[in-house]
């Protein structure tokens, strides 16, 4: 009965696992191209289904910005039913190319799904404006600062700035203020309302003679007035270009070396001063030129010694810091920009890493993040920012050889990678870069304009809550909350925005009491002209001086009535406009000229109180511009980490285990590139294993073109790359990554007609470099390796340059076709042949890397298949000869044959330890019932001995009565010693029974082994021995046939006869006249027959487990008769808990194996199935695997 409780929980657990809801989202991806911008509430609709036979929760669904609202059914969703996930959206709160993410969490597994919603916004015909959210007096501008980034000192750049007209009157507009080195002009010169025109600005860098961040300012002015609030920032970096340096300049150039790169003062007294001295030393072989030094605020002053450092000689600069007005912890830094080309544009004194020799870390060549498509890679993180400081810190983002800095990056992409999937929603939404607008307010007399104090406001919340959402969770995210704890709040400064800047960015009337005193006047004046206005309109068309429809119009800033211009006289007033055709006048009654004047003035009053308000703001804000600056550099990197974050999910990336040895051990290893351009296609990518290590440093690979090298090389190229940038890598977790100083690359064509380089001198001159700077901590990567001159040339230098990398301990990755290669690369160490398989039957490349066999190249078979001329391909092979043409097909005979005897021994030692265990734990039943039953038997044998003692009592009163009656005493004796003998006798019957029958269990199992044993000798034997076969003796359970064909179950074996079991009968024969029954028939009659105990029923399923082979063979059999057979097949399979089987149909036509797939796509314990590898009967084999 324990058994069938077994098997019983097997199958319900198999039910379950099988039966469980599948949701599926249609369309994921959705793209908005040219996306109206609309201030009015979008919903962008995601239809889920549920494709399992069990109901589906949606338990979350998350956007990944909080510019999303998600909506959607909180009840179970049945199986076969749909739902919609709804997306809402403001448009113009959207970047203009926008790309967001969704997550929707479920019960079932996969647990997440994600939804993309991408697309990109354009101008709104009817609300133009929208897209233009600066307002300046009535131009809207796209953005009120235009940076030029990064500009050298000998460039002249230009950009260009948009602007809108909302205005009624055509705008032309000038320039007030702007420095010498600023130029601005106006496209078109004027621009009527509704339209849109240029800012073109021009930054000339050397008439700047500056370095470093500068910001500047242009005052415009619109139609000739003079209002200083019209500004706009001009922000740029000026660097020295190094970029076209000699090596032999380089090799000269100044070096600068600092002492130490950071000073801690302690804990020191308000208002008091205290310095530091740092020794700069120029370590090179010219003067070294101090271009610029500048302290990050006015507390910090810099004193230097001299400007001009002749080499080996030193200087001193002294910061002194001044604590007056200051509290807490402070942070300085000080820019010291010279002429060192190794060391960048600056160095400061907040740096805590020390410089290291350029070539102590390198790439090569210049262009490599392009050759590996790193580039791409940057280009998918930028587009997850949402701020250009974020975007300018991925652009910055290096190749690291430092194992720290390499674990700290990592690890803040992965707390953040946690932030996303477990948060409910990450705060900061707002990560304006208002760094410039801060800077401009360190110019006594400047001060914010509106719309730049609504981005400080949004972006100091945004700092907050990230603050705020940091604390207490040093446990949960250690890194990140590290970098928030230095972070400073400014509580004073956002109550101060908040108490003039409303939410929809405008001042508040509260901002200060006269504020409110004017509005409120305007207020009152505004309401009684337009009461009046509407009365003398009224009045107008009473008298048929003005259309019926006519409405009050706005001219100048003044309310009109529209009239016909023939009535113009009627009216008394100031006309202010007329329309272009001259038929209507636009005339302000003089009963209101005088209002109008007030509202002017209280405007323009209104305007001066806003003014006022805005410097006072700039003056409370200016000694926090220095505490602040550090605030937005920490927004930036939380907008940088959040990036790489997001980025790392979407490719499925991990941070996987890494030594700081130059190795790889990498396991699934995806291209993220192609795993995203192919995962909306129905095309899978095939994952690569590579391992590297001391003993095996260099793989070639080798294989037919289009096969997969080219592709396998690059992956190993960008997700080094990748990972010492401090990204995560799509890998497996079982991965290890190690660290390379070095990576180079040589591949693609470098040829170059100016530098008089051909393909293969371009080759040569990487190779030279890396035999110059290769070493045990380099990883090469080199692409058709000796091609691009005469083969037999090519591939002898090859050989050579090969062995001398080799000789250097490199690590790397090299392909190649050429056959001299693959020998050495078997006969060397350290140098291990790599191949990228191919179907020859199917002439398809599979896209897998095979370490341990060189490849083929397959180039006969591939022009057979591409058409080329029979006698051509003959002629070629009698050419280069036979055996050059046979060698790719005996490699690929050779791995064909080791592939399938290495799964042959596979399957031959697996079903051998299957059995082993089976035999032990039926010898253990066996043993534990044997005790069982001698317990019971002992017991049996006690109670009957006490029986036995009753009865023998009874009998000797009934002797006693006997005597006492004067009966025979020799007849009373001889009746007591025959009871004596039966008792003895049922005692030992019964004793010996159980013996005989645990005697000949052991007997069968101990016949079990020889006979294992017996066979393995056998299959050891010589051919000769094999012909012989051993005829086993009949055993208890055998199935024989009778001389009338009859089969049955032997029960009993006596010495010369047996009983056999027929169904529900029995029948004694003769053990001469019996023959053991085949499989088929023991079958056959064990299907029919009904199972009598338990005992008989596990004996048959040992039995069966014993028989059962995992595969099958249907060749030559109907479409219906072998479904038959793969029904009974696969029913037995699962009873006897095998999890893979093989079907062989054969390729033939095809029917039969699609006859076969389309009942296996149905059957509910089919897990999978498909075509076997190419090596071992590929489409003529389906491999199933079940579901239990």
């Amino acid at each position: 009965m324990k058994y069938f409780i077994s098997l019983i929980s097997a199958l319900l657990f198999t039910f379950t696992v099988f039966a469980q809801g599948v949701l599926e989202i249609k369309q994921s991806r959705q793209t908005l191209k040219n996306l109206l911008a609309d201030d009015q509430p979008m919903t962008v609709v995601y239809t889920a289904q549920n494709t399992g036979t069990q109901p589906v929760i949606i338990t979350r669904v998350t956007p990944m910005t909080s510019l999303l609202k998600a909506d959607w059914p909180k009840s179970p969703l049945l199986p076969g039913k749909s739902c919609d996930i709804k997306i809402t959206f403001i448009p113009m709160q959207l970047l203009e190319n926008f790309n967001m993410r969704i997550l929707v969490y479920s019960n079932v597994n996969p647990a997440r799904k994600e939804l993309i919603l991408t697309g990109n916004l354009v101008d709104n015909p009817s609300k133009p404006e929208l897209l233009y959210k600066y307002n300046m007096n009535g131009l809207k501008f796209k953005n009120n600062n235009i940076n030029f980034k990064k500009v050298y000192t000998w460039q002249v750049a230009t950009d260009t700035l948009e602007y809108y007209n909302t205005l009624k009157d055509a705008v032309s507009l000038g320039v007030i203020y702007k420095s010498n080195h600023l130029q601005a002009t106006f496209e078109p010169a004027q621009v009527a309302p509704g339209k849109k025109g240029k800012i073109i600005v021009t930054f000339d860098a050397p008439k700047a003679n500056d370095y470093g961040y500068v910001y500047e300012s242009l005052i415009l002015s619109v139609n000739g007035s003079k209002e200083y609030s019209n500004r706009l920032s001009v922000t740029a970096e000026l660097s020295e270009d190094f970029s076209k340096l000699s090596k032999k300049d380089k090799a000269n150039a100044p070096i600068a070396q600092f002492d130490k790169k950071e000073c801690n003062f302690g804990e020191i007294k308000q208002g008091e001063k205290t310095s530091c001295d740092f020794t700069l030393t120029n370590a090179g072989k010219s003067i070294l030129f101090i271009r610029k030094t500048k302290a990050s605020c006015g507390c910090t002053a810099v004193t230097l010694g001299q400007k001009e450092i002749q080499p080996g000689q030193s200087t001193t600069i002294r910061a002194t810091f001044d604590s007056t007005g200051k509290s807490g912890r402070q942070y300085k830094s000080i820019t010291v920009i010279t002429n060192d080309p190794s060391t960048g544009k600056h160095l400061d004194n907040k740096r805590k890493r020390q410089i290291k020799n350029k070539m102590h870390k390198m790439v090569y060549p210049e262009n490599f993040e392009s050759k590996i498509k790193f580039d791409k890679i940057r280009q998918f993180v930028q587009k997850n920012c949402l701020s250009d400081m974020g975007r300018d810190l991925v652009e910055a983002m290096k190749f690291s050889t430092e194992p720290t800095e390499i674990r700290e990056r990592l690890e803040e992409t992965q707390e953040f990678m946690s932030i996303l999937e477990e948060e409910d929603q990450f705060p900061g939404d707002h990560f304006s870069d208002a760094r410039p607008f801060l800077n401009k307010v360190r110019v006594e007399g400047l001060f914010l304009e509106v719309a730049e104090m609504v981005a400080l406001k949004q972006s100091l919340e945004s700092l907050t809550a990230i603050v705020r959402f940091f604390h207490g969770k040093d446990e949960r995210y250690p890194r990140l909350t590290a970098q928030a704890g230095d972070i400073q709040l400014f509580p004073y400064i956002l109550q101060r925005l908040d108490s003039i800047v409303s939410r929809h960015g405008s001042i508040k009337d509260t901002a200060s009491p006269e504020l409110g005193d004017i509005r409120h006047r305007l207020q009152r004046k505004q309401n009684g002209i337009s009461r009046r206005m509407q009365a003398l309109l009224q009045q107008a068309q009473t008298e048929g001086w003005a259309e019926k429809d006519t409405s009050i119009a706005i001219r100048d800033g003044r309310m009109v009535i529209p009239v016909p211009s023939a009535y113009k006289r009627k009216i008394n007033g100031i006309v202010h406009d007329e329309s272009a055709t001259g038929k209507t006048s636009y005339i302000e009654p003089a009963e209101i000229v005088e209002t109008n004047n007030e509202i002017r003035e209280l405007e323009l009053e209104e305007k001066r109180e806003i003014t006022r308000i805005l410097r006072r703001f700039a003056e409370d804000l200016r000694p926090y511009v220095d505490d602040l600056i550090p605030a937005y550099d920490f927004l930036a990197y939380i907008d940088f980490v959040r990036a790489k974050a997001a980025f790392s999910l979407y490719i499925e990336a991990t941070v996987p285990a890494f030594s700081e040895r130059p190795e790889m051990f990498w396991y699934s290893a995806r291209h993220p590139l192609l795993w995203l351009s192919l995962k909306n296609s129905d095309k899978n990518i095939v994952p690569l294993k590579i391992e590297i290590d001391e003993t095996q440093r260099i793989i070639l690979i080798s294989g037919p073109n289009a096969g997969g090298k080219s592709v396998c090389l690059q992956t190993a190229g960008l997700l080094q790359y990748m990972f010492q940038c401090g990204l995560p890598v799509p890998v497996s977790e079982a991965s290890r990554f190690g660290i390379f100083k070095k990576i180079l690359i040589d591949m693609g064509d470098e040829q170059s007609i100016e530098n008089d380089l051909s393909t293969y001198s371009s080759h040569l001159i990487n190779m030279k470099n890396f035999l110059r700077y290769g070493d045990e901590n380099t990883l090469i990567l080199i692409d058709e390796f000796g091609t691009g001159t005469e083969p037999m040339l090519g591939g002898a230098i090859a050989e050579a340059i090969l062995k001398t990398l080799n000789q250097k301990q490199v690590k790397g990755v090299i392909t190649t076709h050429y056959t001299n290669l693959k020998h050495f690369a078997a006969e060397t160490t350290g140098i291990e042949n790599g191949a990228m398989l191919y179907d020859s039957h199917r002439m398809l490349p599979l896209f897998e890397l095979c370490i341990g066999k060189p490849g083929s190249s397959f180039a006969f078979e591939i022009a057979k298949k591409i058409g080329l001329p029979k006698e051509i391909l003959e002629d070629a092979a009698s050419k280069i000869g036979e055996d050059h043409i046979n060698y790719d097909k005996h490699l690929k005979d050779i791995a064909r044959d080791k592939r399938y005897w290495e799964e042959k021994r596979r399957r031959i030692h697996e079903n051998e330890k299957r059995l082993d265990e089976v035999v032990e734990k039926y010898r253990q039943e066996l043993t534990e019932a044997s005790r069982l039953r001698k317990e019971i038997i002992k017991e049996a044998q006690q109670k009957a001995q006490e029986i036995i003692h009753s009865a023998n009592k009874t009998i000797e009163q009934t002797i006693r009565d006997i005597r006492e009656n004067q009966a025979e005493k020799e007849k009373t004796k001889e009746i007591r010693q025959k009871m004596e003998a039966e008792k003895e006798r049922l005692l030992s019957e019964q004793a010996s029974a159980e013996e005989e029958r645990i005697r000949k269990k052991m007997e069968k199992l101990q016949n079990r082994e020889k006979n294992k044993k017996t066979k393995n000798k056998a299959s050891a034997s010589t051919p000769a021995s094999e012909g012989t076969t051993t005829e086993l003796p009949l055993q208890k359970g055998d199935f024989v046939s009778l001389p009338n064909k009859a089969i049955g179950e032997i029960l009993e074996i006596n010495d010369k006869t047996a009983v056999i079991a027929l169904g529900n009968l029995r029948t004694t024969a003769k053990l001469s006249q019996l023959k053991r029954a085949s499989a088929s028939q023991a079958k056959k009659v064990a299907r029919t027959q009904p199972q009598a105990s338990y005992a008989n029923i596990r004996e048959n399923i040992s039995q069966k487990r014993f028989d059962f082979k995992p595969d099958i063979d249907l060749r030559g059999m109907r479409g219906e008769e072998a479904l038959q057979k793969v029904i009974t097949f696969l029913d037995e399979a699962v009873m006897l808990n095998y999890k893979e089987v093989r079907l062989l149909h054969g390729t033939g036509t095809g029917a039969l194996r699609q006859l076969i797939r389309q009942y296996l796509s149905t059957n509910p314990l089919v897990a999978s199935f498909g075509d076997e590898q190419i090596q071992l009967g590929g489409a003529g084999i389906t491999v199933v695997k079940l579901d239990i």
